[in-house]
């Protein structure tokens, strides 16, 4: 693990508690339900420099969204889908001292990760079952309360 100041990963937090998103990604192949967990924030484009740095500490990829139907500025996006990068990301933040309700999405998207860390696809049922009850769960916790 790199050396990151205090101070910044702090700022990162409070940043990723505001304007993060933790989420598990479903998409289907071969009429297969597959999970992958991720990191994201999103961010106005003249706010890009935060997302590079982020980008640069942590990897990921940084995306452009153009200003499609002039309805919304354009905006960077820094997501995160590395297994062990995630896994990396999520220790940080459960570091928090703030009870940020995003801790348990963190929790759920961590446990994803390590389910898939290492395993190219090839999970067993009981840990396909499991990482399907973290998508839901983790889409329950989305919801506004």
């Amino acid at each position: 693990m790199k050396a990151i100041d205090e101070i910044w990963l702090a700022e990162f937090r409070g940043l990723f508690w505001g304007e993060g998103c933790a989420d598990i990604q479903c998409y289907h192949r071969e009429g297969k339900a597959l999970y992958r967990p991720r990191l994201r924030i999103q961010l106005r484009a003249d706010d890009v420099e935060m997302l590079k740095e982020i980008h640069e500490v942590f990897g990921g990829t940084l995306n452009h969204i153009p200003n499609k139907d002039h309805r919304s500025k354009p905006a960077y996006q820094w997501c995160l889908q590395n297994k062990e990068e995630i896994v990396w990301v999520c220790g940080v933040l459960l570091q928090s001292k703030m009870k940020a309700k995003k801790l348990r999405q963190i929790e759920y998207v961590l446990e994803a990760a390590k389910l898939r860390a290492g395993k190219f696809g090839h999970m067993s049922d009981g840990e396909k079952k499991r990482i399907e009850e973290l998508y839901i769960t983790v889409k329950d916790l989305k919801r506004f309360e």
